[in-house]
């Protein structure tokens, strides 16, 4: 079962899914905290997708809905869970099915090098990298 939600239903149910969400805070590098994604979910700027299997979350990603000029994308920010390769497939359909529906033309997700494997085998293929210089320790 997949559950998408976001603003306040979002923040009430922040204990069932910030957990495993934090995995993925953990890895961003600093580029956001766990207080700004709550903030950009209060506000309705990042999107809760939540999976669940036999009534416990098992996984969550968020997206940042992007419009420049004529041109809509979906940007996937951060997902973490348990048993990935179990639920990615009916999340990646779920996903795009929801992006269409918006509009999007694309869907991008940022992420470690690991995701490459398990993203072509949805249809995704690899267009550019991110590559990150340090320029200051971050905790």
């Amino acid at each position: 079962m997949i559950y998408l939600t976001a603003g306040a239903e979002a923040i009430r149910t922040a204990s069932t899914w910030l957990p495993i969400l934090e995995r993925a805070i953990d890895r961003s590098d600093g580029r956001w905290s766990r207080e700004e994604v709550l903030d950009d979910v209060r506000n309705g700027l990042l999107l809760v997708w939540i999976m669940v299997r036999h009534e416990r979350v098992v996984g969550v990603f968020t997206t940042r809905p992007i419009t420049c000029r004529s041109f809509t994308w979906v940007l996937v920010e951060d997902l973490a869970g348990d048993d990935i390769d179990g639920w990615l497939p009916e999340a990646a359909r779920a996903l795009e099915g929801w992006a269409r529906e918006l509009g999007a033309k694309q869907i991008m997700l940022e992420g470690r090098r690991g995701w490459e494997r398990k993203l072509r085998a949805l249809g995704y293929e690899t267009k550019r990298i991110q590559a990150v210089k340090h320029l200051v320790t971050v905790n």
